[in-house]
């Protein structure tokens, strides 16, 4: 897999260390300050997702926010090294994007656990679902991967995020890198990460659903056949960085992650994509 996607980004012109992407000078015209702008960033893989034994939850977000100078600090091998080191700093933190994209993963591999009667080392979590100590959530990393929807980064003051033509112009190229990493359960944070899944081919919709009723008029759980046959889950969340208090439209899937798993490892059961 990994191979797969490093001659992905070269063959794209796209990887930290070789970058001539055919929008460049589109994306660089609109930052605020081009200094401050990096090239090509690569996704976090989880070792067990590499494997592939278990079912392949991904995350597509939004950007990175802020991105090192260093195209060392930018490939797959250093972002999984920052991953496996990521602990979180103080309580704001935990209420925070990537802590919530752990516990959402927590909840779903708990779940599976449950499903099919199995022990997988998922971290000790208290009665709010928060990591105790904080040095459980360790546990749970090698079970996901984490994508962005854009390759490069502006560096906005304040991690704010990038204009949209970042996003326009980098969706073919998500959409080249889900089909090498060929995802069971595809959660997309933010209506950016929610464009790119609308622009896949999909043969039919199985089954759909809307568990948060954060948006009434969408969907946000969806069981879809692709051309290939694959059968892919699709969860929509809102990104959890814009959750500001009870009732906000992230905080309507936060408070369903529990049902979402529940949801999930039937998903999974049903279509017999892990264990039966």
């Amino acid at each position: 897999m990994i191979k797969s996607l490093k001659k992905y980004y070269d063959k794209n012109q796209i990887s930290p260390f070789n970058f001539d992407c055919q929008y460049f000078d589109s994306c660089i015209q609109v930052a605020k300050d081009r200094s401050k702008f990096t090239k090509g960033n690569a996704p976090y893989i989880g070792l067990e997702y590499e494997k592939g034994d278990l079912p392949r939850l991904l995350f597509l977000s939004l950007d990175t926010g802020n991105s090192e100078s260093d195209p060392n600090k930018r490939t797959i091998e250093y972002s999984r090294k920052w991953c496996l080191d990521w602990l979180p700093e103080n309580r704001k933190v935990i209420r925070q994007h990537w802590y919530r994209t752990h516990q959402f993963a927590w909840h779903i591999f708990n779940e599976i656990n449950k499903k099919y009667n199995l022990d997988l080392v998922i971290g000790n979590v208290d009665r709010n679902f928060e990591f105790q100590p904080d040095e459980e959530i360790h546990k749970i990393k090698p079970y996901f991967t984490s994508l962005v929807s854009i390759k490069c980064c502006v560096n906005k003051e304040h991690r704010k995020q990038a204009p949209n033509i970042l996003y326009k112009n980098c969706r073919n190229y998500i959409l080249g890198e889900l089909k090498i990493l060929n995802p069971d359960i595809l959660v997309s944070q933010g209506n950016e990460a929610r464009a790119v899944v609308e622009k896949m081919e999909i043969s039919k919709v199985i089954k759909q659903e809307n568990i948060s009723k954060a948006n009434p008029r969408k969907n946000d759980f969806k069981i879809m056949k692709l051309p290939s046959g694959k059968v892919l889950l699709w969860i929509h969340h809102y990104h959890p960085a814009s959750m500001r208090g009870k009732g906000t439209t992230f905080d309507l899937n936060y408070t369903k992650y529990k049902l979402y798993a529940k949801k999930t490892s039937q998903f999974l059961f049903d279509y017999h994509l892990y264990g039966n």
